[in-house]
Parts: C-alpha cells; sequence; structure tokens
C-alpha cells in the first residue's frame, strides 16, 4: 500500500507516521503502507466515456424534499444528503497522477492505493483534528458558495448557512467544552468557499482513538441529532458511503493530523466514483442544493474532459 500526503499548510507527515483511516460509518483501519514522498508530472486530461449520477437530478429532488419534510417534522434539524457520480473510462487512469492534476488550494491532498491498485485520493478542505506542541486544533466547516467577493458577502448573511454551520461548531463545543472557537471566517478552496472557524484547546485525551470515534461522523458529514440522522441516510441514500465522508490521517510520538475524507474519489480499474454532498435544513431547495454539488465536482474538471 502506498500513500501520498500533503496537509493545508503544505507540509509532509514525518518518515514513519503511523497511518490509518475509519469509513464514513465502521470502525478504525490502521494501514501498513509506504510514504510516496512526491507526486509524478499530472497527467494530461482524461477522457470520459459515461457519466452517471445517483442520485440522479429527478431523485435527488425528491430525496431533497423527503428530508425536508422529516426536518419538519422534528425528529431532525439537519441531515448531509450525499451524490455519487461514476465515470467510466476507454483506459485506466495513474491515481497518483490524478491527484498530481487537483488544485489543492486550502485543502490537505491525499492519495491510498491498495496492493491491487484500487485508489482513494482527494483534495479536502476539513480537517478533524491536529495535535500538536501538547494542544489540539479541530475545524468547524459548513455552508458553500463559488469564489467571488459578492458571494463571500451573501454566505457571510446568510441565515440558513450561518444555522447550518452553528450545528457543527455546536457540537464540537459539546464535545470539547475546554476550545475557543474564533470568529466565523470564509475559507477558500481552489473553486468553492465554506464558513469556517477553528477551535483550540489543550490536549488532555489518552486515546486518540477513542476521541476520533466520539467526534465522527460529525454534523457536517452526517447531521444532527448523530444517530437519528446517520439512520435516515443509511435508509434513503441509494448508495453505501464507503470511505468518502469518513476520516484519514497520521500519528507519531505526540502529534496527529486528521482529516475528513471529502472531495474524494474512488478508482478501481476502469470506472471511478467521485463524492459530494451537502447538508439539508429547513428551507433547503433541491435545485440550489445540486447546483452547489456541482459546483463542489468542478474541482474535478482539470483531472476529466467533459465533466463540465
Amino acid at each position: 500500500m502506498k500513500i501520498y500526503w500533503r496537509s493545508k499548510e503544505g507540509q509532509s507527515p514525518p518518515p514513519n507516521a503511523q497511518f490509518s483511516r475509519f469509513p464514513f460509518a465502521g470502525k478504525k483501519e490502521p494501514l501498513n503502507s509506504v510514504l510516496v514522498e512526491t507526486l509524478p508530472a499530472p497527467c494530461s486530461k482524461w477522457p470520459i466515456l459515461r457519466r452517471i449520477d445517483q442520485p440522479n437530478r429527478t431523485e435527488w429532488k425528491r430525496l431533497v424534499e423527503q428530508a425536508v419534510a422529516h426536518i419538519r417534522t422534528g425528529a431532525l434539524q439537519k441531515v448531509v444528503l450525499a451524490r455519487e457520480t461514476t465515470l467510466h473510462f476507454a483506459s485506466a487512469p495513474d491515481p497518483f497522477q490524478l491527484t498530481a492534476a487537483l488544485r489543492s488550494e486550502g485543502a490537505a491532498l491525499f492519495c491510498v492505493q491498495e496492493a491491487d491498485g484500487k485508489a482513494f485520493f482527494g483534495a479536502t478542505p476539513e480537517r478533524l483534528f491536529r495535535r500538536q506542541d501538547g494542544s489540539i486544533l479541530v475545524e468547524a466547516v459548513a455552508g458553500t458558495r463559488k469564489l467571488g467577493d459578492a458571494l463571500e458577502q451573501e454566505l457571510l448573511s446568510s441565515a440558513k448557512d450561518l444555522r447550518e454551520f452553528q450545528f457543527v461548531q455546536d457540537y464540537l463545543q459539546k464535545e470539547l467544552p475546554s476550545l475557543s472557537f474564533s470568529p466565523i471566517r470564509v475559507h477558500k478552496t481552489a473553486n468553492v468557499q465554506h464558513l469556517f472557524s477553528q477551535g483550540v484547546g489543550p490536549w488532555a485525551f489518552n486515546d486518540p482513538t477513542a476521541l476520533i470515534e466520539s467526534l465522527h461522523p460529525t454534523p457536517a458529514l452526517c447531521g444532527t441529532p448523530k444517530e437519528p440522522a446517520l439512520a435516515w441516510i443509511q435508509a434513503n441514500e441509494p448508495f453505501s458511503r464507503g470511505l468518502y465522508g469518513g476520516v484519514i490521517g497520521w500519528e507519531w510520538g505526540d502529534k496527529a493530523e486528521w482529516m475528513v475524507t471529502i472531495r474524494s474519489c474512488f478508482l478501481e480499474g476502469l470506472t471511478a466514483q467521485l463524492y459530494v454532498g451537502t447538508g439539508i435544513v429547513e428551507g433547503s431547495d433541491p435545485e440550489l442544493e445540486w447546483q452547489e454539488l456541482e459546483a463542489k465536482l468542478s474541482l474535478y474538471a482539470p483531472l476529466f474532459e467533459g465533466l463540465s
């Protein structure tokens, strides 16, 4: 197994860091891996033979409407819905060349290739936590707009997006009451921007794995309350998320970093599954949420010919 990793700040992990991952809904999986220190030259745009969205646009509208109706009953406050976009190719691309072609401004870059050639890679803007120098740093991320100054101001003043964001920050504050959060600001990636805040506090945990199991999945990936949202997703989403929406990270001594695996792609031979998701709350509009999925998917436009 081979792993490439670069943090949001452009830093590599220690050479002997121990990597692990958690699926969206599952237990810790240690990764016996060799660290890839540099990426190859990026490939040219890989031509697509066929694209299939699951759910498709019509099914997505129905799913969002069902979610909003369920929220109105009071059973949920927020649920995160995702879409799987399957691409078919005439020949198999190299995952590390695809990773090298990703624009990673404001995001951590990762690629994990199994011994059988299957790979999972992406550019994720969301850090679950970082442990360093006796402290912990977590990030609350929610709400999305395309890039642009006017859209940035719209995002900062949107009651719907601020409410969606607050669910995430309140959850982290409840789980980690010693944290002090920064004021809400906008975090920009290569193709979109999000509401964002960082929480910092003392590291006071004996077992990082237990901490991850307590936090994951957060309302940014699942919804709130956690268990009812998770159950609704598993009952209604038309595919299994697998590694999408999970976490991947490394530990070494008293240092660790764990990222949430969003803006991610699973590559197997002649097919790739791209994953994007969006938070659904009271007032969510299916068409606007679909457009948000497309904006997030545009991260992969430089990789695949015909995607946009």
